[in-house]
């Protein structure tokens, strides 16, 4: 008696499938203890959803996006430390061309930032992008040396 309790209970679990019967082109809905009857049966007690991402993955991919990190930070610093020093160089390349039309048209051999850099003047505005300071004066032939850029470093330029 028992085991037809568990029998039943195990029946009363399943989903059954029924398939087509041979002679006839409708579904058969049979019960499994007919003989004859072909039929599938999917156990579905304790069954759980295997979908999304497991603990491991999950690491694997931070890992992954951490490393790609790592390569990438240097280089950014490095594409960035590059832009500003050629940003420095082509205002320091401007002053340069601005003071050496100076010496021109005014015949001297040295001249202030401020009769280079105004409205009216050579050079409109020298704008700053990592907080550099340029030189006060000019003198005709000697390097231009700008100091302080991000705070650390110093660039020439020779006329």
């Amino acid at each position: 008696m028992n085991k037809l309790i568990r029998i039943k209970e195990f029946y009363n679990s399943c989903t059954i499938i029924p398939l087509r019967h041979e002679a006839n082109s409708y579904p058969v809905v049979e019960r499994p203890h007919f003989v004859g009857v072909k039929i599938i049966i999917i156990h579905t007690m304790n069954t759980r959803s295997n979908k999304g991402f497991t603990l491991v993955e999950i690491m694997i991919v931070v890992v992954i996006i951490g490393l790609l990190a790592a390569m990438a930070i240097p280089a950014f610093q490095k594409v960035r430390q590059s832009s500003q020093d050629k940003a420095v160089l082509n205002n320091a390349r401007q002053l340069s061309a601005a003071s050496d039309q100076y010496f021109l048209e005014n015949g001297v051999s040295t001249v202030l930032s401020t009769n280079l850099v105004g409205a009216t003047n050579y050079v409109k505005a020298v704008n700053t992008v990592a907080g550099e300071t340029y030189p006060t004066g000019y003198t005709q032939g000697i390097t231009i040396s700008i100091t302080g850029v991000a705070g650390a470093r110093t660039i020439t330029y020779a006329p």
